[in-house]
């Protein structure tokens, strides 16, 4: 099972990427500060793409230098 990315998509200034893809926190398959996944990733160190201001990256976990 993967991160399904027309659920949990790339957003900067208004472009959704996939296109046509769509963040609706209530739908099953969508990532949420709740979701096990997020919660699993979500350790000292790390970020992630719901918590960055300049875009939003809902598929996207990240190790801090």
């Amino acid at each position: 099972m993967g991160i399904h990315p027309a659920l949990n998509p790339y957003i900067r200034k208004g472009v959704v990427r996939p296109k046509g893809a769509e963040y609706v926190p209530d739908r099953p398959g969508t990532l949420t500060p709740e979701s096990p996944v997020v919660r699993a990733f979500l350790r000292p160190g790390r970020t992630w793409g719901d918590e960055w201001n300049s875009l939003k990256d809902y598929q996207r976990f990240q190790k801090e230098p």
